[in-house]
């Protein structure tokens, strides 16, 4: 290949190409140096090969590389496995919030059951002053509860909380188990979400009933925390 006289976008893909390994024994394939696969195709583009990421190519690997990023990805089995189901406490700092707020108190309750360590239900507030308040401190982390009627409004629910728990992000939880949104809505609605408002990962715990759990992890749209 030629590079005098291309622009410049064709002179560093060429650049690219010629700096792969030519070793690859069929069909032109040509290796780079993370393993990953390509070739030029009659179309004259340079295309991933089987070991790349699906759908990515030289062209749209930053686009690919952060759609891969902002994913929402299924963490129940990680969380499974450190979970340490009974072992912790639950505490309220207001104690008279544990019969104010018998909702909040469950959850709480069940998170200890279900994966162990200590929960602290946070002074609730009534009214709009609630919004920007979470409601526990688990593991060192924010956490708030979420309880949507309807899918409609589940998104402002999720930015609601995303604004609650930014101060020291842990996550959200939904409790769909009084209402007809299935998990499937539910996720589509919180990678959007997260996506757009938040600027760290999210882990949600979906429960849709109390045996019936999922944990969701979505990145934020402008950065990662350390999580």
């Amino acid at each position: 290949m030629r590079i005098c006289g291309l622009p410049p976008r064709a002179r560093r893909l060429i650049r690219f190409w010629n700096a792969l390994d030519a070793k690859e024994p069929d069909g032109g394939w040509r290796t780079a140096e993370n393993g990953k696969h390509y070739r030029i195709n009659s179309e004259g583009e340079i295309t991933a090969g089987p070991r790349a990421m699906v759908g990515e190519n030289v062209n749209e690997s930053r686009g690919v590389q952060r759609q891969n990023e902002t994913a929402a990805a299924d963490v129940t089995e990680e969380y499974r496995k450190s979970a340490t189901p009974g072992i912790g406490t639950f505490a309220c700092a207001n104690p008279k919030d544990r019969t104010k707020y018998p909702a909040e108190t469950q959850i709480g309750e069940w998170i200890v059951n279900t994966f162990g360590g200590d929960v602290v239900m946070l002074p609730q507030r009534g009214g709009a002053d609630h919004d920007s308040h979470p409601d526990y401190l688990w593991r060192g982390r924010l956490w708030d509860l979420k309880k949507p009627e309807s899918l409609g409004g589940l998104d402002k629910l999720i930015h609601h909380g995303i604004h609650q728990i930014k101060s020291n992000p842990g996550g959200l939880i939904l409790d769909l188990s009084d209402s007809d949104i299935d998990v499937k809505s539910a996720v589509s609605k919180l990678s959007y979400r997260v996506r757009r408002s938040a600027s760290f990962s999210v882990d949600t715990i979906i429960i849709r009933k109390r045996d019936e759990h999922r944990v969701i992890r979505v990145h934020g749209g402008t950065k990662k925390t350390d999580r």
